[in-house]
């Protein structure tokens, strides 16, 4: 009986409840149908072009790189592949409207004068097999095709090609670039990441980095991290601390996980001012301008007051140390540049 009041007293307040005083417009569901579709294609296209954009920042560098990341290369074809597989569910008639996307790999950009560019190939090209290796259709198309670039024993392939009813064959050179696939994430934050397999930029960062020196700061900081090792740094110095805690825990003492925290941590500041260091030397490599690449800085300060000031605490050195380490970092390379010295960072002994 108890219940039952409540419920009542419930449904009575629920009743109550005070509704909008106006009139409001009743849509055309026909209409909203239409616009959901306007809007996915504008959704659609507007990732279409960040990916464009930061796979064009990313070629030069990723080869430019290579020096630092010679135990992990891949050949680099100079586009972008695609099937409808690579899309949400939701999206996929979109795609296949907007691009053509259906189940088979097919090419949706091509580097201006790459390789493929020079070849002759063309968007919507049917890959079909590459070394003689054949393409299967559906997910893992595309994870075929770079595995079968990453285990290439010569920078020379073999590619064949579906392009409307008629089969083509490329033989095409291709050069070398570090292993490190580029992705766009869908997050707004401004953050970018890398986990030593991979660099990530989400589409916050893409809008802040509006120029392309400061897409190229950004994507190169991000391969140094990988190129430098600096994942698998972290991730050892993590455990040499959670042994601790082990070891702590087995003497009867709860740490709370604190010394693996503080291994994870360790360096982490260090390894930051390296990527910026490192980095810098990959874009001065793929012959990108430098000069002035440290306001990327000041406009983050803008953004991000709390940043500006040192904070032994932070995982990330303060912008104002990393607007001066890299103006002077520049400057070592312009000496090394009039000097006709290889562009390569100065290594401890």
């Amino acid at each position: 009986m108890k219940h039952i009041s409540l419920i009542l007293i419930a449904v009575l307040l629920l009743s109550g409840c005070l509704a909008p005083k106006t009139r409001t417009i009743k849509v055309d569901e026909k209409h909203v149908e239409e616009e959901r579709k306007r809007q996915q294609e504008l959704a659609l296209n507007s990732q279409q072009q960040m990916m464009i954009r930061l796979f064009g920042t990313a070629y030069p560098l990723r080869q430019a790189a290579s020096a630092f990341c010679e135990d992990n290369q891949t050949l680099m074809p100079g586009f972008m592949t695609g099937s409808e597989f690579y899309y949400q569910e939701a999206f996929r008639d979109t795609a296949k409207k907007l691009f053509g996307m259906d189940e088979h790999l097919r090419i949706t950009h091509i580097i201006e004068n790459s390789p493929a560019a020079d070849a002759g190939l063309q968007l919507k090209d049917r890959i079909t097999a590459v070394n003689g290796q054949m393409l299967p259709e559906g997910k893992n198309a595309r994870e075929k095709f770079h595995g079968i670039l990453q285990q290439a024993k010569h920078t020379q392939i073999n590619i064949k090609l579906e392009r409307r009813d008629e089969t083509i064959e490329k033989v095409i050179s291709l050069p070398k670039g570090c292993n490190y696939a580029v992705a766009l994430s869908s997050s707004d934050a401004v953050n970018a990441y890398a986990d030593g397999s991979k660099v990530v930029i989400t589409r916050g960062m893409m809008r802040f980095a509006q120029s392309e020196q400061e897409l190229a700061l950004v994507v190169s900081h991000e391969i140094a991290h990988n190129a430098m090792s600096h994942i698998t740094a972290k991730t050892l110095n993590s455990l040499g601390g959670t042994l601790l805690d082990i070891a702590a825990a087995v003497a009867g003492v709860n740490t709370q996980g604190i010394f693996g925290t503080i291994g994870a941590r360790a360096y982490s500041q260090a390894f930051e001012n390296e990527a910026d260091y490192v980095g810098l030397y990959i874009m001065a490599r793929a012959g990108m301008q430098t000069d002035g690449a440290a306001m990327f800085w000041r406009k983050m300060a803008v953004e991000h007051p709390g940043s500006i000031n040192s904070n032994h605490a932070s995982t990330h050195p303060a912008t104002a140390e990393r607007f001066i380490a890299i103006e002077e970092t520049i400057d070592q390379i312009e000496a090394k540049k009039l000097g006709s010295q290889t562009l390569l960072p100065d290594m401890k002994k």
